[in-house]
């Protein structure tokens, strides 16, 4: 099976998580989430951190899902 790694908000900072080479990466709809049935079948839980001013509210799913590909893709 694949990893799964899903964008969550209590989810490790995806900038610092140690995280496989390969996998799924799941984005849920911007006002649910991620389902909880799907959530339970996540490997690895991740987030984007709010920047230090914090002014950012959210994040819409296709920016958020660029973000994670662009980290996951771009790891040493």
């Amino acid at each position: 099976d694949l990893p799964a790694i899903g964008a969550v908000l209590e989810g490790d900072n995806i900038f610092q998580a140690a995280l496989p080479t390969n996998g799924i990466l799941v984005i849920g709809s911007e006002g649910r989430g991620i389902s909880l049935a799907t959530e339970s079948r996540l490997t690895h839980r991740v987030k984007i951190p709010r920047s230090p001013s914090g002014r950012a509210e959210s994040l819409n799913a296709a920016v958020a899902a660029g973000i994670c590909a662009a980290v996951l893709r771009n790891r040493p």
